[in-house]
């Protein structure tokens, strides 16, 4: 996945269920952590907030047109999936856009020249144009409890753990 992502480091899950034995993995466990952590990435779109809990800049479309910050037509939140093996989850998007957005950064034209954009109907010409982070790939602190969760109901269907 070219855009953004994070791999989930699954060798150290046992520390995430109170230590003990190392967390036995499989595809199938891989696959929900995938799907979990997936899923609330696409939530931040909804919910304009990052995994560390701080909102979103509000977009000047946003702000002009109503609506929301990177949803105006869902693309980049329906980009976010997952692949997974039986060690380890990777969620990401291969969204070119993607690494823009989730970390912030200034964009400058390829060839020395201006970046041409259409805002309300007429077109506006810049050297730069700065990108605030807006993160939506991540790992939050509810992540983290409800991969700890899936953790333990997989071990409790798997070993027969109270």
């Amino acid at each position: 996945m070219a855009g953004a992502g994070f791999k989930m480091d699954l060798s150290q899950l046992h520390k995430m269920v109170g230590g003990g034995s190392p967390v036995q993995l499989n595809q199938a466990l891989c696959e929900e952590l995938g799907e979990m952590l997936a899923s609330s990435s696409r939530q931040r779109f909804k919910d304009e907030q990052g995994p560390d809990g701080e909102d979103w800049k509000k977009s000047r479309r946003a702000q002009e047109e109503g609506g929301q910050t990177l949803s105006d037509d869902g693309i980049l939140k329906n980009s976010i999936g997952y692949e997974a093996s039986d060690s380890m989850a990777i969620v990401g998007t291969n969204d070119i856009r993607a690494a823009i957005h989730n970390y912030g950064g200034v964009i400058k034209p390829k060839s020395g020249g201006k970046l041409a954009f259409n805002i309300g109907g007429r077109t506006v010409f810049t050297d730069k144009v700065t990108m605030p982070k807006r993160q939506f790939i991540g790992i939050s602190e509810e992540d983290k409890e409800e991969a700890k969760d899936i953790i333990q109901n997989d071990m409790h269907r798997r070993f027969g753990l109270k």
